[in-house]
């Protein structure tokens, strides 16, 4: 289903959001508004969405994307897990160099996003090797242990495994059980069998 404009060729407008800082502010723009656009060229079946719902399955596909690259070449940006990971392993290699007294400093990338350029970002998610032309959309459920689970409870199901609902965008040609995510515990995938498939043009 390509929902890519709207029935007047443009995308959702946005609401500008002002967030105070010190000395300045932050522009933030928000696309909460939903337009009209049709899913069906033929007999233009009229549907509402805003920009998040429009570019669902793109970010499923750079989602893929982000964790093939980070696992082949490493993350850019990490989770609270990756982060902890770090963590530990430091303090264990500073420990083991008997604890010398520590020094840090932070830093900050001036106007970080405002230097991207935007048309080169796009010209490479476009050209990129990485994409394939076909992707299959899966919904699954994903169960896990409950780590907050104790004895003496009452021994439902649900008292010892965490129940979660996720949507992912595999490349046709891979296997759809061999899905490119990290777990921080042991997990097990349940597929109830709802998929589909979209296009590279489709998301691009």
């Amino acid at each position: 289903m390509n929902i890519k404009k709207s029935m007047n060729d443009i995308y959702p407008e946005g609401k500008l959001r002002i967030l105070p800082k010190k000395g300045t502010f932050r522009p933030i723009i928000t696309f909460n508004r939903k337009i009209e656009f049709t899913s069906d060229p033929i007999h233009k079946n009229k549907l509402r969405a805003n920009l998040n719902q429009i570019l669902a399955d793109t970010q499923l596909v750079l989602r893929n994307l982000k964790n093939i690259l980070g696992q082949k070449f490493g993350y850019c940006i990490f989770d609270n897990r990756q982060i902890s990971k770090r963590y530990d392993a430091y303090v264990k290699k500073w420990r083991d160099s008997g604890s010398p007294p520590l020094k840090y400093f932070t830093v900050d990338i001036h106007k970080c996003y405002d230097s991207i350029d935007t048309s080169k970002l796009l010209r490479f998610i476009e050209e990129s090797e990485h994409i394939d032309d076909l992707y299959l959309v899966i919904k699954y459920n994903r169960l896990y242990r409950n780590k907050k689970a104790i004895l003496g409870n009452s021994g439902s199901f649900t008292s010892y495994f965490n129940y979660k609902e996720r949507t992912s965008a595999v490349p046709l040609k891979q296997d759809p059980m061999q899905l490119n995510e990290e777990h921080s515990v042991p997990a097990i995938n349940i597929f109830p069998g709802r998929q589909r498939i979209i296009t590279k043009e489709a998301i691009i």
